[in-house]
């Protein structure tokens, strides 16, 4: 049967500076899907939404790993991947390095 299904991305950093949440949910989209079709969906995240207040109250994006998950749910993920947040040339702010997709479908109900 057609239908929409909504998709989620959330992520993880788990080498913070500072105690972060496991799962943040920082996008989602609704694609509509026909009956035994799959849809590809991209999602683009900038690399301030990785950032955070640190113990000095200041808002940074740190360097690191930070792991990726989608799904239709925070208790339906799967692990999409990961990117590494790196300082550019001059160490100053990061950049994003990241390209990732994910196909749904839907199951009949």
């Amino acid at each position: 049967m057609d239908g929409d299904e909504v998709v989620q991305l959330y992520v993880r950093d788990q080498g913070a500076s500072v105690t972060r949440p496991v799962l943040e949910l920082k996008a989602f989209t609704r694609v509509a899907v026909s009956a035994g079709d799959t849809k590809r969906v991209s999602f683009r995240l900038p690399v301030a939404q990785v950032g955070f207040y640190d113990r000095d109250m200041r808002y940074v994006v740190e360097p690191g790993v930070i792991e990726v998950l989608v799904g239709t749910s925070s208790r339906d993920l799967l692990e999409a991947g990961a990117f590494t947040v790196t300082p550019d040339a001059l160490g100053i702010s990061p950049e994003k390095k990241f390209q990732g997709s994910v196909e749904v479908a839907t199951t009949g109900h």
